[in-house]
């Protein structure tokens, strides 16, 4: 009874416990809910990656320029000759076919390499043939004499640019028995993949085996290590020439985000990151590309709050909904955001009615918009609302038995208090 007596007592400081304490409600239940967008859209994130991870595979190792390179190692008998040392290099017929498959594939490079290791007959658009240089260091020779097809991403030492090398093997007969006699290597430039890592319109990479940052939509980012920078590292990626002169003279720059997946931060953003194995058949490993998507972009501030006023019974973006596959500026453009049907409006203000119970039916029925259960500030005790509910008839609505108030600046319903 003391307790009462001082409710009663003092209004104004019961409610203002009370208001306090639904503040303090609203506020968890928004940063729950963001939670959950953000767990959401992490979800998204991976099912986006790994669909650009197989695109990536398509333009690689899956290609038609695979195709074609492999039909020459297998059916085109001087290339099997020269791989074999039968015949002298650099015969202008094997030149000219070498120049037409090249052109009619768009790529900047074709060679022969022997069973040596040494580059015999080849073609380059910039003039500058690569025969007679030794690439049996390189491991898309050394898997390509093995006897599978591989895609090789490093820096070229004729031309000191980022490339991928595609390698086939030659056998001596018709059909892929035996072991190789040579290699094909068709070389291109990166653009069809820097394409693929823009179109997502988020932070992309292409990682290698060793954490070195290939390429990526974030161009200040390549050539930076993910992880700790330390000797051992360091000594594993110039062992394997792989990046040409990069890191000959300076170690690489650390990169400033994890890459762990899941939801990081870095650069005072969080982000949620995803990744994706793309198997090339490199011996170091699988190469991994990994998207961050900034959260702050996809899931602003505000998108947990509740209230009609942030979008309780709209289907709006206001929100924080996922209404787009990356909304991210330069991205794909945005769905429209889902608008709740005639039925969806039906159904929510039936759930609504069913917590509030048979005496607020009235009451929720004429509610505007009605916020969902979890919404809703928790129940007030009865000797509050009976001493000082004459006082909430102009901002509040109650919900009759379930003793719930729901703020929508609409006028009370008769009876109220």
């Amino acid at each position: 009874m003391l307790v009462i007596e001082r409710i009663a007592k003092h209004p104004l400081r019961a409610w203002t416990v009370v208001i306090l304490s639904a503040v303090a409600a609203a506020w968890l239940a928004g940063a729950g809910y963001r939670g959950k967008l953000e767990q959401d859209r992490l979800a998204l994130l991976n099912i986006d990656v790994q669909r650009d991870a197989i695109a990536a595979m398509s333009l690689t190792l899956d290609s038609n320029l695979m195709g074609a390179i492999s039909l020459l190692g297998l059916i085109e008998p001087d290339i099997k000759n020269e791989s074999a040392e039968a015949i002298r290099s650099s015969q202008p017929k094997i030149s000219a076919l070498l120049e037409s498959i090249a052109r009619s594939q768009q790529i900047q490079g074709l060679f022969v390499v022997g069973k040596d290791g040494f580059v015999k007959s080849s073609w380059d658009d910039s003039g500058k043939p690569s025969t007679g240089i030794d690439v049996r260091f390189r491991p898309y020779y050394q898997q390509a004499m093995a006897g599978r097809n591989n895609i090789y991403a490093a820096v070229s030492l004729a031309r000191g640019d980022h490339a991928l090398y595609f390698a086939a093997p030659v056998y001596a007969a018709m059909a892929r028995s035996g072991d190789p006699v040579g290699v094909v290597v068709a070389r291109t430039d990166m653009e069809k993949l820097e394409r693929l890592l823009a179109r997502s319109g988020q932070a992309a990479m292409l990682l290698s085996p060793q954490g070195v940052v290939f390429a990526s939509s974030r161009h200040e980012w390549r050539g930076m290590l993910a992880g700790p920078v330390t000797p051992a590292r360091v000594a594993e990626i110039r062992a394997v020439r792989q990046f040409g002169k990069l890191f000959e003279e300076q170690e690489p720059r650390p990169l400033p985000v994890s890459i762990a997946p899941g939801l990081v931060q870095g650069e005072g953003r969080q982000y949620a990151v995803a990744s994706a194995a793309v198997d090339w058949h490199d011996p170091s490993g699988a190469w991994q590309l990994v998207v961050l998507e900034d959260l702050g972009q996809s899931v602003p501030p505000g998108s947990g709050r509740a209230g009609r006023r942030h979008g309780c019974g709209r289907g709006g973006p206001a929100g924080g909904g996922i209404t787009a596959r990356r909304a991210q500026p330069g991205g794909p453009a945005a769905r429209p955001p889902r608008t709740r049907t005639r039925g969806a409006r039906t159904g929510l203000a039936r759930r609504t009615q069913d917590a509030a119970g048979p005496g607020g039916a009235a009451d929720a029925a004429g509610a505007r918009a009605p916020c969902p259960p979890e919404h809703l500030p928790r129940a007030m005790p009865s000797t509050v609302r009976r001493h000082a509910g004459r006082h909430l008839r102009s901002r509040w609505r109650w919900t009759g038995a379930g003793r719930q108030l729901c703020q929508h600046g609409a006028a009370a319903a008769p009876g109220t208090g």
